[in-house]
């Protein structure tokens, strides 16, 4: 719950304040749509599918990959964010390959049909002319516009009728790179003005995939204690020239799980739903290395691509001894995830604790008595992060209160419960994501 009289004031180290939301399992998509104006609550997909949302769009998709986890959250909100700016698309080819080879790429336009652009390389073409050649393969296609520059080796693509309308792309010859480079569009003040009305959500989606909306909405779930569940298409994410993934660890962000999927799949929702299915409030929450994405495939990255990626702190979604596995989970900062959701859960829990309190008693004295208690509805907390092998008990648990004494005279006039306040300490049981195994066999 918010506390924005500040009564109950909650410090704990690598987080500032209290969460505004008491609820760590709700999610919500922010998208460009015009369904509805507002925010709308959803308990499954036929219901995303009854507001009119097609089968292929992002928000769909999204959502999908969401409800589709098993366990699943059981809420999922939806609101739409009104921007005049359109979506578009830029398209690279970054090499020429050999002679006869059918450059290929898939994508699915707003209506959910799935289309192909081809060009088959000819002797003595350059970069440029592959480019062309895409571009009129591409070009012809029912809801895309596009425009070619042919000194650059690229083309563009622009979504018709309408913002919101995008493009989800499937595969790419390896020749071809590709960035969405929609501008800035307003995600992070809808946001606020959502969080005023609808404060409860906790995991952010939104249905763009550029830079700009991307850097946009980690700051604002920075300031504003969320989580973001962020999934970029970049090609260039993967290799030495990457821009976002350092951008993102430049600015310290501790609350993005930044994830590269090379294919038009929505990882973001399907991270969001496992994350946000397992909390600290039903039992011990999950770390964000090795978990399961249902309905999402596995990216073939080389060894090379993975470590690129995971240089900036990203995460991927690869396939490794058999299994597919989401890794490593750290956020751009280089804290891992599932700290940040602890902490967030730590103060949220133990300031709806201790402000019980105040509402129950008719009067919080400053005596020994009812000091303990507040140091109890503290205990009451952590007692349950024990619990939820959150806290290691092989290092010491403090919890100590001050004495009615200890408080001086201005914190006694403003009725603050002073003299160091109640205090705590303990080591956070983390998680094991490698094991060395050092072994000598004798014959």
């Amino acid at each position: 719950m918010s506390d924005p009289l500040g009564i109950v004031e909650v410090s704990i180290t690598g987080t500032s304040q209290t969460p505004a939301v008491a609820g760590f399992g709700t999610g919500l998509i922010l998208s460009k749509h015009t369904r509805f104006s507002g925010i709308r609550t959803y308990t499954g997909l036929a219901g995303v599918a009854a507001d009119g949302f097609v089968a292929r769009s992002p928000t769909y998709l999204i959502a999908q990959a969401y409800f589709a986890q098993n366990p699943r959250p059981a809420r999922l909100k939806i609101a739409n964010n009104v921007s005049s700016v359109a979506w578009t698309a830029r398209f690279d080819v970054t090499s020429v390959p050999a002679v006869g080879t059918v450059v290929e790429v898939k994508l699915y336009t707003w209506d959910s049909v799935l289309r192909t652009g081809t060009y088959t390389v000819l002797t003595g073409d350059a970069a440029t002319d592959i480019a062309a050649g895409l571009h009129a393969s591409l070009d012809a296609l029912t809801g895309v516009s596009t425009s070619f520059t042919l000194t650059n080796e690229y083309f563009t693509m622009t979504a018709e009728s309408g913002s919101g309308r995008k493009l989800q792309v499937v595969s790419l010859h390896p020749c071809v790179s590709y960035r969405d480079t929609e501008a800035g569009s307003d995600y992070d003040t809808r946001l606020s003005e959502l969080a005023l009305v609808d404060p409860d959500f906790y995991g952010v989606m939104i249905d763009s995939t550029s830079g700009a909306n991307i850097e946009a909405v980690a700051t604002w779930c920075a300031t504003a204690q969320r989580v973001f569940f962020a999934v970029t298409q970049d090609t260039r994410e993967k290799t030495s020239g990457a821009v976002l993934l350092p951008a993102l660890m430049a600015a310290g962000h501790k609350r993005v799980d930044a994830r590269y999927k090379e294919r038009g799949e929505r990882s973001d929702g399907a991270m969001a739903g496992v994350i946000l299915s397992r909390t600290w409030d039903s039992g011990t929450a999950p770390t964000w290395a090795f978990r399961e994405l249902l309905t999402i495939g596995v990216d073939p990255l080389t060894p090379t691509e993975v470590t690129a990626v995971l240089a900036n702190n990203g995460s991927v979604y690869v396939a490794d001894r058999g299994g597919r596995i989401t890794w490593e989970g750290k956020t751009p900062s280089g804290t891992y995830g599932d700290l940040t959701v602890f902490l967030d859960w730590l103060d949220a829990r133990i300031g709806e604790s201790v402000f019980g309190l105040l509402l129950r008693e008719l009067r919080l004295a400053y005596t020994s008595e009812d000091i303990q208690k507040a140091q109890d509805a503290v205990w009451d907390v952590l007692r349950v992060a024990i619990e939820r092998k959150a806290v290691s008990l092989d290092f010491p648990v403090e919890l100590t209160a001050p004495a009615p004494g200890d408080a001086t005279t201005s914190e006694r006039e403003n009725r603050t419960l002073g003299g160091g306040g109640i205090r705590f300490s303990f080591v956070f049981s983390g998680g094991i994501h490698k094991v060395q195994v050092n072994g000598v066999v004798t014959l």
